[in-house]
C-alpha cells in the first residue's frame, strides 16, 4: 500500500506529540521555575519560608511573555494544523487525535499560567493578525494536497485513465474551494451574541468613560405619543 509509509509517519508524529511535546511543555516551564525559587529563596531559612507572603510568592513566579509566548503557540498551532489538514486522507483518525492533544495541551496551558507564571498584563487585540491567512493557506494548499492523493497515489481510482484521473482531480479543487468560500460568506466573522456584548461594551465606554451626553429627549413629544398610545389601545379595547 503505498499509503502506509505516510500514515505510519502522521502516527508516529501526532504520537509523539501527545506524549513527548507535551511532556516537554509542562517539564522545561516547570524545571525554570524550581530553578528560580531556589535562588530567590537562598539566603532565606527554612523556618521563616512559612511566612512568606502571597505577593512574594506570586513574585517569585516566573514573567510571561505575552508576545513570545503567543507566537509560539500560534506556530505550534499551525503546525498541527498543517499536519492534520495536509494529510487528512493518509490518516483520518488525525482530526481525532488533534483534538485529544488540543484538550490536553489546554489542559496543560491552563495549569502552566496559574502555577509557574506570573499574571499576565491584558492586552487587546484586533483580530489573530498574518496568522489568519497562514491558516487560509493551509485550509487551501490541503485541497490540493488530499486530491493528489486521491487521485494518484491511492488505488480507489486506478480504474481510470491517466487523463480522467487529471480532469478528477481538477474538478475535486474546484468544488472544494468552492465550498470554502461558500461557508466563510455564510458563517459570520464576529457571532450575533459577541456582537451584542461588544456593541454594549462601546455604549458603557462612552458613557462612563468618554462622559457623552445623551441625545436630547422631548419630553412634550414622549407625552403626545404615550397618550396616542394610549387612545390607541383604549379603541381596539
Amino acid at each position: 500500500n503505498c499509503m502506509e509509509p505516510l500514515s505510519i509517519n502522521l502516527a508516529i508524529i501526532f504520537g509523539s506529540r501527545l506524549t513527548i511535546t507535551n511532556f516537554m511543555d509542562i517539564a522545561i516551564p516547570y524545571f525554570l521555575h524550581r530553578q528560580k525559587l531556589k535562588k530567590e529563596t537562598s539566603g532565606i531559612d527554612e523556618a521563616k519560608k512559612d511566612d512568606i507572603t502571597k505577593a512574594e510568592k506570586e513574585y517569585y513566579l516566573m514573567q510571561y511573555k505575552p508576545m513570545i509566548d503567543s507566537i509560539q503557540n500560534y506556530a505550534d498551532t499551525a503546525v498541527q494544523y498543517g499536519f492534520t489538514l495536509l494529510f487528512i486522507t493518509a490518516l483520518p483518525c488525525a482530526s481525532f487525535f488533534s483534538l485529544l492533544n488540543s484538550y490536553v495541551k489546554v489542559k496543560f496551558n491552563a495549569w502552566k499560567l496559574c502555577r509557574l507564571y506570573q499574571r499576565p498584563i491584558p492586552a487587546g487585540a484586533q483580530d489573530i493578525g498574518t496568522w489568519q491567512t497562514i491558516f487560509a493557506i493551509i485550509s487551501v494548499a490541503s485541497v490540493v494536497t488530499n486530491a493528489a492523493l486521491v487521485c494518484f497515489t491511492m488505488d480507489v481510482l486506478w480504474g481510470y485513465s491517466l487523463q480522467g484521473r487529471v480532469w478528477i482531480f481538477i474538478g475535486f479543487q474546484w468544488v472544494l474551494i468552492f465550498c470554502q468560500f461558500v461557508a466563510q460568506a455564510i458563517v459570520p466573522d464576529v457571532p450575533e451574541d459577541v456582537h451584542i456584548q461588544l456593541e454594549r461594551n462601546h455604549f458603557y465606554n462612552e458613557k462612563v468613560v468618554e462622559k457623552v451626553e445623551d441625545e436630547d429627549y422631548d419630553e412634550t413629544e414622549a407625552d403626545d405619543e404615550f397618550e396616542d398610545n394610549q387612545a390607541g389601545g383604549g379603541a381596539a379595547g
